[in-house]
């Protein structure tokens, strides 16, 4: 069976992004849907996951703490946020489990 090493899906309407169990993959692009709420626990499944892009997405990010995203994807090397509006009143949309 063939490791799949990146997964694009730009743009493609998803409006939630569920457990993923994807050993392999190494990049991720999330970008231009309609994600409006990320549960860092779903990332769980990618460990080898070294770039995540989210950027376009309706998500609303909080005040995120680092050592909860280097636990959960700690080969992470980017991280695109672009283009997302940033709002420290709302803590729970990068939720750590």
């Amino acid at each position: 069976m063939g490791r799949m090493g990146e997964l694009y899906v730009r743009g493609s309407l998803f409006t939630e992004f569920g457990h993923l169990f994807l050993p392999h993959l190494h990049n991720l692009d999330l970008s231009d849907n309609t994600i409006s709420r990320i549960n860092l626990e779903h990332f769980s499944g990618l460990p080898k996951i070294k770039h995540l892009t989210l950027s376009g997405n309706p998500l609303t990010i909080s005040l995120l703490e680092p050592s909860s995203v280097v636990l959960v994807v700690p080969h992470l090397v980017s991280l695109d946020l672009s283009r997302v509006a940033m709002d420290e009143a709302n803590l729970s949309v990068l939720s750590p489990f």
